[in-house]
């Protein structure tokens, strides 16, 4: 497979603030690229553009807001003449049962992580298009193995990676490829505080001494980098579990071909003309 070479290009990274979608952010920009960073308040990736330097610039989106997201996706195209890679990674995470009391913390995650994921694409997919780029949605292993107290994330990154099969297939007459990061525990902040630092999470994952484990965020970073330039379909870290993404869908690569790119063009054409 011939690498996409990420030099010169425009990577767009929501979540950009903190965590891996910063780490992602610093070697992208070392092998070249230009860095559109997203986030929002009270951790804005500011910081993260400052430390960077040149070819990198910010701005405040929260990805539970249309508007917001569009206008600084819009923002960022005009900024760098276009986007080349549009990188869906904000994400929360937090432990409630399907029939607990915290309904909103449950409605939360949801918003977050999969209409958020959603909102990012809808706003980035005309400029990645026209480029014939690539879009990386962030999943998670909970996408395939399904915890207690998880059902919220599980079917918020279970959604993303059927949201993706979609779109793969719509963007095949423009010739842009679609992705998606399937990822165990990644040592951040984020484990940290929102699983190992939450006692139902501490209950529920016992430590985390199962067969997931866990990886650095320079392992995953790694990957992630590896699969942007070979605009990969999947990224699965650590490696080991590939065979869980695969049996989770299997058909898949089947009906897809199905589906041919002339009449796809056809029928999104047909839809956008019903508005």
């Amino acid at each position: 497979m011939s690498r996409y070479d990420v030099r010169d290009k425009t990577v767009a990274i929501t979540g950009a603030g903190r965590g891996l979608g910063a780490a992602l952010a610093r070697v992208l920009h070392a092998r070249g690229a230009n860095l559109a960073l997203l986030g929002r308040a009270p951790e804005p990736p500011a910081a993260v553009a400052d430390m960077i330097g040149s070819r990198a610039a910010w701005w405040e989106a929260d990805v539970t807001d249309s508007g917001s997201v569009a206008s600084s996706v819009a923002a960022a195209a005009e900024h760098f003449g276009g986007i080349d890679v549009v990188v869906a990674n904000a994400g929360i995470n937090n432990f409630t049962a399907v029939a607990g009391r915290d309904a909103d913390a449950f409605e939360r995650v949801i918003d977050v992580n999969l209409l958020g994921s959603w909102r990012t694409v809808h706003a980035a997919v005309p400029y990645v298009a026209e480029r014939r780029g690539y879009v990386l949605l962030i999943s998670s292993l909970a996408a395939c193995i399904h915890a207690p107290l998880q059902g919220h994330y599980a079917a918020s990154k279970a959604a993303i990676a059927a949201l993706a099969d979609s779109l793969r297939i719509e963007m095949k007459p423009a010739g842009a490829r679609v992705g998606v990061a399937y990822l165990t525990f990644v040592r951040t902040d984020m484990m940290t505080r929102d699983t190992l630092g939450d006692p139902a999470g501490r209950l529920v994952w016992a430590g985390n001494k199962g067969p997931f484990g866990m990886v650095t965020p320079e392992e995953t970073v790694a990957a992630l980098v590896r699969g942007i330039e070979r605009r990969s379909r999947k990224i699965v870290v650590p490696r080991r579990m590939l065979p869980v993404v695969l049996a989770s869908g299997a058909f898949q690569p089947v009906i897809e071909p199905f589906f041919r790119p002339r009449r796809i063009a056809e029928a999104i054409r047909a839809s956008d003309s019903r508005r």
